[in-house]
């Protein structure tokens, strides 16, 4: 839309701004299949005061969020986030320290699922080293923390356009499959019809 296209721009610029005070930034978007019942996690190292950021997105549009939870622990397995039940996507930013971190993303572990269904999950980790006494980099962070979000969420949408085209043609050939094999038994019978018609007759004329 003219307004995201809009705010894609200012905050494009605003980065390009503090771009130069900015430091190198680790970071990794994917998508992974949770099955039921079962967590993924995944470690992140942190060598010095830093910024984490996680954001995430439920790629199943057409089953519950309920059971999908994110949780952000630290070293001593303090928890420092934990999603909402119900929520399709959030994101979660905080200052770290040195030490070993913790994402992991739940299926069933926490909210029960009704459906014994795995889900699908766009999961999007960065962590950027930063001077929290520095106002000119909080606000580089704070531009480059939404355009991030806005990066993965359109990442997001490709993925679940590309799932949906893929179900789309998988139910068109099956369609197209089906359409031919009752074309084929139709015209099957109709010639074992006209044969036995065929017969039927030829029985009448002799007798």
């Amino acid at each position: 839309t003219t307004m995201m296209s809009r705010l894609h721009r200012k905050l494009k610029s605003l980065l390009l701004l503090f771009l130069a005070f900015l430091p190198s930034i680790n970071a990794i978007t994917f998508t992974l299949t949770v099955n039921n019942d079962g967590e993924e996690c995944f470690v992140v190292r942190s060598t010095e005061k830093a910024m984490l950021n996680v954001d995430w997105e439920v790629m199943d549009d057409n089953l519950s969020p309920n059971p999908v939870s994110v949780v952000v622990l630290d070293s001593k397995l303090k928890v420092l986030y934990k999603s909402e039940m119900g929520d399709y996507e959030d994101d979660w930013t905080g200052s770290v320290d040195t030490g070993r971190y913790s994402v992991c993303v739940q299926n069933g572990t926490e909210n029960k699922s009704s459906d014994k269904l795995h889900r699908k999950v766009g999961l999007n980790i960065w962590l950027e080293a930063y001077d929290p006494t520095s106002h000119l980099l909080t606000q580089a962070f704070q531009a480059w923390s939404k355009l991030r979000r806005m990066q993965s969420h359109q990442s997001y949408m490709r993925q679940r356009e590309s799932k949906h085209r893929e179900v789309t043609e998988q139910t068109f050939s099956s369609v197209l499959i089906y359409t031919i094999i009752e074309g084929l038994a139709l015209t099957v019978i109709s010639v074992l019809q006209i044969m036995y018609i065929r017969r039927f007759l030829e029985k009448r004329r002799y007798m």
